[in-house]
């Protein structure tokens, strides 16, 4: 059986997009189902140095790398056992982009489906 994620949502124009970097939105048919977000913060300069400057806003900032890259699971909120994960990677000094999932899995398997989209990320950017 194959799974194929129908075309996402973009986001490249509004105050967001102009602001901290364009994203895009999912709704997958995978099992079991989810929202996906991907966004590049182009609007940041520093990467992911001004996420560990500012470390302590975070309720949950797990270190991790994706591919060889650095990144960090994180989030304002705990929503991790409801379904939530957001994982950002840094890719450069001065770009990172983050990946967050929301769905009815638990909260290792959030993370995990948000690592595997963030890991297809990197793989695209190498291809292109």
């Amino acid at each position: 059986m194959t799974t194929t994620i129908p075309p996402g949502e973009p986001n490249t124009e509004g105050a967001i997009a102009t602001e901290a970097g364009p994203s895009c939105t999912w709704q997958t048919d995978l099992e079991p189902p989810s929202t996906l977000g991907v966004g590049f913060l182009t609007g940041n300069k520093n990467g992911l140095a001004d996420m560990y400057g500012a470390r302590e806003r975070y309720v949950y900032f797990e270190e991790t790398t994706v591919s060889g890259y650095p990144a960090v699971f994180r989030d304002t909120i705990e929503r991790r056992e409801s379904g939530r994960c957001v994982i950002a990677v840094g890719v450069s000094d001065s770009l990172y982009f983050h990946v967050s999932e929301q769905g009815e899995l638990d909260a290792v398997g959030a993370c995990e489906r948000a690592k595997q989209v963030a890991a297809a990320v990197i793989s695209t950017m190498q291809e292109g």
